[in-house]
């Protein structure tokens, strides 16, 4: 069975203002986990656009083909 991802809201304070994130989670214990991972993260570059994947497969490999083409 698929475990149940809920999204958990964190807030952290940087240069002078509150910043929000959202992580992907199973449990709080899972959130404070991937945190202690997040140091370990790689920078992939910026979110260009996000496409909801009930757009299925047609989508994604469109925009596998832009990334590619880049």
């Amino acid at each position: 069975m698929k475990p149940e991802y809920r999204k958990y809201l964190l807030e952290y304070y940087h240069n002078s203002a509150w910043w929000n994130l959202t992580i992907p989670a199973t449990s709080e214990e899972d959130v404070f986990d991937r945190i202690d991972q997040i140091r370990n993260a790689k920078l992939l570059g910026t979110v260009e656009i996000e496409i909801p994947a009930s757009l299925g497969l047609l989508a994604r490999m469109l925009c596998w083909l832009q990334n590619r083409l880049r």
